[in-house]
């Protein structure tokens, strides 16, 4: 088993060999001890085997780390499941990324997180394809008012 210490330790070239089962094992504390450089540089398919609860663990640097490809890596169940904080943590371009699907299975408290920087990232067709519901979790803020 790896220490949180000893992950902190990887570098791009060690993370890129690891095994998506063996992400898969990873406890949330594992998985924060990743350097936003080296979470940056795993795979879509690396990124696609944490589940929900490892990515609950993702600090606000991490989140932000991610990239298109790897934030739409991620399952519905892992979108719907995401926390506030994560969703908080998204800025533009991440925000940009997901697809509708994606954004179709986001929680209203998760679309009332969205920085405003973070929604200024979707374009109409993705404002388009919320729900109701989504919309109506826009705050004050959000809506610029």
């Amino acid at each position: 088993m790896l220490w949180p210490a000893e992950i902190a330790a990887l570098n791009t070239a060690q993370a890129a060999v690891l095994m998506s089962s063996n992400l898969g094992s990873l406890s949330a504390a594992q998985i924060s001890s990743f350097s936003s450089t080296v979470l940056a540089s795993l795979t879509a398919t690396q990124i696609g085997a944490f589940n929900a609860t490892q990515l609950a663990g993702f600090t606000p640097a991490v989140t932000a780390s991610l990239n298109q490809t790897q934030l739409q890596a991620l399952s519905d169940a892992e979108l719907a499941s995401l926390t506030t904080t994560f969703a908080a943590s998204m800025g533009q371009t991440q925000v940009a990324a997901l697809t509708a699907t994606q954004l179709s299975q986001l929680q209203s408290t998760q679309i009332a997180a969205l920085s405003v920087t973070g929604l200024s990232g979707l374009t109409a067709s993705q404002i388009g394809s919320l729900s109701t519901t989504q919309i109506a979790a826009f705050t004050a803020t959000e809506l610029g008012l």
